[in-house]
């Protein structure tokens, strides 16, 4: 057995899986969590798709094209994590020996588990894959904006707001590999469903994220949609699943996040997807897919599925308000991950003592928009390293602002240098911990 799997029993520790979970019933908005949900942040979002964007084509990992790029993105987001703090941060091995001396070496997903402080045997799983698809001569062509860098980014987001927190129940942030390819067997969800079931694991439910970024342009206002592949799929698989405990799974996240997003609907679909969450599924996890394929504007005459018009092709990428784009609406981006958010922090259980008092991403950029100079201004809650760097749109870095030891106090910095009309992001690195804000130079 691989290290990675020795790592993940260490950190997971041996428990009895439940075989059944009942989820709360919420009628009341907890304000400690509606505040967390408003510390979702737009422009780290977009800074996280356009990096994983502009990565280009990211295949499956036993491919020898490109498969750099597969490698160069679970670097990177296991290099978020450990920005991020106060996560336990592994590579998963998924594979078998036999294959570890070939492209199959390469399959590992990406893990951070933020450990539970009352019930830590017990999980809530928030999951999406980073790998892309694509039709073309080469079948991998799709940059992947929408499918699915747009719900990796959602994963990483909701890590960074939950960590500066305590749940009493353990949460695990995962990165998957392999989804996209029928051809390879298995995709890494399916191992770490299995691998999870094996041992026991007591996973409570599990929420995919796949293409949260789209929105057809004709459709007058943004709607969430999620489904539950459950039994369904149960004919390959040796565990049975609790059909009454997908129900209620698909009444909770319904119930939550009407509860707390009002000017977003949460809709349950009459299709529902089948990606990483039909794995644990397969596993006899209850596991509900979130995603835009779901949206019944998206069906033709015939009920039959209509993928975006982007799906798997080179215009996967960012273009706000466009058809023919892949993520076209930042703001359902915000709206799914918020959602999710506020479900798993239910369902966790928030130390409401545990909340910080101040926000360290309590940062102020004046004036913004700004005609060339602005300032950027932030109490600093203890001596530390910062870092802090001005980046295009595409995040390539054009000035470091600071790089240094900072003390405990207000501060101040001002940057004049002369830029071109446009956006901008400034990215923060404060200790451990990072954050990204946007800048417009008119």
């Amino acid at each position: 057995m691989k290290k990675y799997f020795l790592i993940l029993a260490f950190i997971l520790s041996n428990v009895t899986a439940a075989l059944s979970y009942t989820y709360p019933n919420v009628t009341e908005i907890n304000p400690a969590i509606d505040s967390l949900m408003k510390l979702v942040d737009i422009d780290s979002l977009e800074y996280y798709i356009r990096y994983l964007q502009d990565l280009g084509p990211i295949p499956r990992p036993d491919t020898a094209e490109l498969h750099q790029n597969n490698i160069a993105a679970k670097n990177w987001l296991l290099q978020q994590y450990k920005n991020i703090g106060n996560l336990d941060v592994y590579e998963h091995h998924f594979l078998s020996e036999e294959l570890c001396d070939t492209f199959f070496a390469l399959a590992k997903n990406a893990v951070a588990v933020q450990v539970g402080t009352e019930y830590p045997d017990e999980y809530v799983v928030v999951c999406s894959h980073f790998d892309t698809g694509g039709w073309g001569p080469s079948n991998f062509i799709s940059p992947g904006a929408d499918d699915n860098a747009s719900g990796t980014a959602g994963v990483i987001e909701i890590a960074r707001v939950l960590s500066e927190h305590k749940f009493k129940r353990s949460i695990i942030y995962l990165n998957n590999n392999g989804e996209e390819s029928a051809a390879f067997t298995p995709p890494g969800s399916e191992m770490f469903a299995y691998y999870c079931r094996q041992n026991e694991i007591n996973i409570l439910c599990v929420f995919d994220l796949d293409m949260i970024g789209y929105s057809p342009i004709d459709k007058p206002y943004l709607e969430l949609f999620y489904g539950i592949t459950d039994f369904r799929y149960n004919a390959d698989s040796i565990y049975t699943i609790d059909t009454n405990q997908c129900k209620d799974f698909e009444r909770y996240i319904g119930e939550v996040t009407n509860l707390y997003l009002t000017d977003i609907p949460t809709i349950q679909s009459t299709d529902p997807g089948a990606g990483d969450n039909t794995m644990f599924c397969m596993n006899g996890y209850p596991a509900l897919y979130l995603g835009d394929i779901l949206d019944p504007i998206l069906h033709d005459s015939l009920g039959n599925r209509i993928l975006p018009p982007c799906n798997h092709k080179d215009c996967d990428t960012i273009g706000i308000g466009k058809e023919d784009a892949g993520v076209n609406s930042m703001e359902l981006v915000k709206g799914y991950t918020q959602a999710t958010l506020v479900a798993i922090a239910e369902l966790a259980e928030l130390d409401v003592d545990a909340i910080l008092e101040k926000d360290i991403y309590d940062i102020s950029i004046v004036p913004n928009p700004t005609e060339n100079d602005f300032s950027i201004i932030f109490e600093n809650t203890d001596e530390q390293m910062i870092s802090i760097e001005l980046l295009d749109i595409t995040g390539a870095k054009i000035l470091e602002i600071f790089s240094g030891f900072a003390p405990a106090e207000k501060l101040i910095y001002r940057v004049d240098s002369k830029l071109a009309s446009g956006t901008y992001l400034v990215k923060f690195l404060i200790g451990e911990k990072q954050a990204v804000r946007k800048v417009v130079v008119k």
